[in-house]
């Protein structure tokens, strides 16, 4: 268990979103299922209100969520693709995306995963966050991989997800300090 830990794996802060009281069966604000000394529930909020506030407030390293409807999925995508319209220059945006396109994939563990990664890598993305060029490139692609998947065409948002990395994988040759936290020109 994520929120637990174990002799090789520290414990992680662990939310759960329990829309419908599936996860945690909360009575009089207690968890009735073992979920874990380090997790935290939000029962009976909608999914697409939860995620934000646990994101925003309590700084979990993981999300657990009950089954979500396409219709939220698209929802919160549609919310971080607007906030980083409206203020592209805040990294935290970013880190939106990503978490609702993890969530919206159905995988509890893929988002899991997403969610932590967002965590570890997030000092490297603020590196990069202000060389130019980045901010635009990403958001093109954040809008693109939206758009595929408000299609429903898995061919196409797989194509833009292998592209959004591709730009991160050309920004980290060409500043190849940047990851190691030192300013540096571009390589030419």
């Amino acid at each position: 268990m994520l929120s637990l830990g174990d002799a090789e794996h520290r414990a992680l802060r662990v939310a759960v979103i329990d829309e419908r009281c599936e996860l945690a069966v909360c009575c009089k604000g207690r968890a009735q299922m073992e979920l874990g000394n380090h997790t935290d529930v939000l029962s009976l909020c909608p999914k697409a209100v939860g995620i934000p506030m646990v994101l925003r407030g309590m700084n979990p390293q993981v999300i657990a969520v009950d089954e979500i409807t396409a219709a939220e999925d698209i929802a919160a995508m549609a919310t971080a693709v607007e906030h980083l319209k409206e203020n592209p220059s805040k990294y935290e945006y970013d880190v939106e995306f990503h978490d609702s396109l993890a969530v919206a994939s159905h995988n509890s563990m893929l988002a899991a995963t997403i969610h932590l990664v967002n965590n570890l890598i997030a000092d490297v993305r603020i590196r990069f966050w202000d060389l130019p060029d980045y901010q635009e490139r990403t958001q093109q692609s954040h809008y693109a991989i939206y758009q595929a998947v408000c299609d429903r065409d898995v061919e196409r948002a797989q194509l833009e997800m292998s592209r959004h990395l591709a730009i991160v994988d050309e920004f980290s040759e060409k500043y190849p300090g940047r990851s190691m936290g030192e300013e540096e020109p571009p390589i030419p």
